[in-house]
């Protein structure tokens, strides 16, 4: 019993560590605040249209989230790279204007910040 105990916790600790590195990485890679992001996709009403977790229904009006950072292109057929992501959450109706994304009139840092989050939805 105290074995699996010790078990449990290293998993614990292990999953914890490998979240700071997904975090770490999804930062470095937009430029932007993971903490900041996720405060802006709940104030932002993004998860009206988008699932973000697990336990988020499926039926919504735009794709699920999770994995994002897995796929090679967004939204147009744009290559998945950090700089186009920035580019479609700050100006998606440009690149599609016939998507139901809004403009959300999101400044560079803004959209950074939200970048960072969606880059650490698994």
């Amino acid at each position: 019993m105290r074995l699996a105990r010790h078990c449990i916790v290293v998993l614990c600790l292990l999953a914890h560590g490998c979240g700071d590195e997904v975090r770490r990485s999804a930062e470095q890679k937009s430029g932007g605040d993971a903490t900041r992001g996720a405060l802006a996709f709940r104030k932002l009403g993004c998860g009206a249209c988008h699932a973000s977790t697990e336990a988020a229904p499926t039926t919504r009006v735009g794709p699920s989230l999770r994995g994002l950072a897995r796929r090679t292109t967004l939204p147009g057929g744009l290559p998945h790279t950090p700089e186009q992501l920035l580019r479609w959450l700050r100006f998606p109706q440009q690149i599609v204007p016939t998507t139901a994304m809004p403009e959300l009139g999101l400044s560079e840092a803004q959209a950074r910040d939200l970048a960072a989050y969606l880059y650490t939805l698994e």
